[in-house]
């Protein structure tokens, strides 16, 4: 029983960690000394060069093999020559965003399909990218994803459709005078979702017509201010629709479908 205690028995190793300084030191030691190195300054140079442009060649090509891989079908460059190019671009361009981001913003893109539905979202990675690297393009995507989360938006406005709304606003209104005397300056995100109106909070949405004639020729209400001290003044024609404008700064901030 003891001599098989004792053969069975083994020692505990335990390996010694050295700190820092000591580390530095062997690191230091386990380098190839120059006095060794018989290459010019210009050679190691070159050589170190030479290595650097490997290292990001290899990387280049992992990052672009797995591109190919996650995306399949939606990988927007046909070799890496074409890959390489945008990768190298200068950093705060285009081409340089949507190729480091390639991976990323494409399993993003798929998790909104998702949620939101295909139809809702760009119909390719690319023109995702060109919404996500453009700031306002960006926080507009923004509001209309978080919109539809609410409910606020309905779900057969595509992101595609609250851009063309937007845009065809502000191109109606802004420099136009409201029948209250207060120039339109601007449209309000809110505004946008309230004129396509959505299903889910049984909110009908406002024509462009009914628009044009309340801000021409509609009745205006007193204006209010809020407990943030914001002013807001309602112009409105009963049959047609109410139009809130903010009296000081021109936004238009929201509107709704009247009817007798």
């Amino acid at each position: 029983m003891a001599g098989g205690t004792e053969s069975s028995a083994r020692p505990f190793f335990c390996p010694v960690i050295p700190d820092e300084k000591e580390l530095a030191e062997e690191i230091e030691h386990s380098k190839i000394s120059t006095r060794s190195d018989t290459r010019s300054q210009k050679e190691r140079d070159a050589y170190a060069e030479w290595q650097a442009e490997h290292r990001q060649r290899y990387n280049e090509q992992q990052y672009f093999d797995r591109a190919k891989q996650v995306l399949g079908s939606a990988m927007p460059y046909k070799d890496i020559a074409a890959f390489r190019r945008a990768y190298r671009a200068r950093e705060d361009s285009f081409a340089h965003q949507k190729s480091h981001n390639l991976v990323r913003d494409y399993k993003q893109l798929q998790s909104y399909r998702e949620e939101l539905g295909r139809a809702s979202l760009p119909k390719t990675l690319e023109n995702y990218q060109k919404n996500v690297y453009n700031k306002s393009d960006k926080e507009n995507l923004d509001h209309y994803i978080e919109a539809r989360r609410r409910g606020s938006v309905s779900a057969v406005a595509s992101f595609s459709d609250w851009q063309e709304t937007d845009t065809r606003l502000k191109a109606a209104f802004i420099g136009q005078t409201a029948q209250n005397g207060v120039k339109v300056t601007g449209v309000s995100k809110h505004f946008v979702d309230r004129v396509i109106g959505t299903i889910y909070q049984k909110r009908s949405g406002v024509s462009f017509k009914n628009l044009q004639e309340v801000i021409a020729n509609g009745k205006f209400a007193e204006v209010k201010i809020d407990k943030k001290g914001r002013k807001s003044q309602r112009i409105y024609i009963d049959e047609l629709c109410d139009i809130t404008i903010n009296p000081e700064t021109g936004e238009l901030i929201q509107c709704n479908p009247n009817s007798k």
